[in-house]
Formats: structure tokens, sequence, C-alpha cells
């Protein structure tokens, strides 16, 4: 029988979601996708894997609510960034830095991502078309209006040279704890942008 003491212990269901999610992040991050098992996900919370599956009907939900808090982001922050920008308070590196900053934050998310495109390109690819174009092009076309202000090269691939950038800053904080060991002085922290 469950005391009144212990239903107001109980977190409230935002909060067992926001925990089963940061879970998840963290051993899809380890692990991949298809390395990690509900019942992994159950135990990292410490509840029953019904529990997980009350609030999550399967575990690829729990992958899209991963990602949807990744995305999500950036469809808040990344217009008033770019906002910023094109009126001048800010510059391209701004933005960029925004970027770097959100993804080396939590190598963790990072490497979510990552893996999701290696793992699950069929998936990604459609995450990508329905959601980060919109990201690209509108970074690209900042870029083309500085290139016509003189501010950026004329002779830059706007579209092509925003992906290569996106992808060299997941990759970078994604495996920096690892890749730093190439460096001659140890213990460097990763670059602040």
């Amino acid at each position: 029988m469950v005391t009144s003491k212990a239903k107001r212990a109980a977190p409230s269901e935002p909060a067992m979601r926001e925990r089963i999610v940061r879970e998840s992040t963290r051993l899809f991050s380890e692990r991949g996708f298809d390395g990690t098992t509900l019942q992994d996900i159950a135990a990292a919370v410490k509840v029953t894997k019904p529990a997980v599956l009350h609030h999550f009907p399967s575990k690829e939900h729990v992958l899209r609510a991963v990602l949807g808090e990744i995305v999500a982001h950036w469809e808040a922050t990344l217009p008033r960034l770019l906002l910023a920008a094109t009126a001048g308070e800010s510059r391209f590196d701004t933005v960029l830095g925004a970027v770097y900053r959100f993804f080396a934050e939590d190598p963790e998310r990072t490497r979510v991502v990552l893996r999701h495109a290696l793992d699950r390109p069929k998936e990604a690819r459609a995450l990508l078309r329905d959601k980060v174009r919109l990201w690209v092009g509108a970074i690209a076309t900042y870029i083309r209006q500085g290139s016509e202000k003189g501010l950026h090269p004329e002779d830059v691939a706007p579209d092509a040279y925003v992906l290569l950038v996106l992808e060299l800053i997941i990759v970078a904080a994604a495996s920096w704890d690892t890749m730093r060991e190439a460096l001659p002085e140890p213990g460097v922290e990763a670059p602040v942008l």
C-alpha cells in the first residue's frame, strides 16, 4: 500500500520524463540506441520498465524525446541569435560560438547526435531534412548577406560552409575528451568560442 507520504515524494510526470530523457541521453551516448535496452533505461532512472513505458510507449519514443530536446533548443535559440546578427548586434562567429558552446557543454548530448547520424542514417537524414536544413539555410542566408556587405568572402559557398562548420563543431565536441590526448600539453581544456 502506498502511503500519502510516499505519493508526495514521487516525482511529477514532467520530472520523471526529464529523468528518463537525461539518463537515456547518457546511455545512448555511451552505448548507442541499439546497445541500450528499455531495462537499462529503467535501471538508470531507478524505476521499473513498465514505469518507463508509462511515460514513453517505446524506446523509439525515448530517442525522439532526446533528439527533440536538442531540436527544441535550436528552434527557440537560433532565431534570436540570427536576428541579433543581422541587426548588427552580433557577428557570425557569435552564432557559431553559441552552437559550439551548446554542444561542448554536454558531450553526451553531442555524442547522441553523432551516433544517430552514424548508426541510424535514414532517420538522421529525415531529421536533418525536416529540422536542421532550416537552420543551415538561415545561417547561410546571413553569410550571403554578409558577403554582399563585404563582411564575408564572396567565394564561400554558404550552405556547404555552414554544414562543414557544424560537422566540425559536433565531432570536436563529441570527441574532445579522447582527442585532446594527442596534444603535447596534457590537461588542455576545450577551446572557448
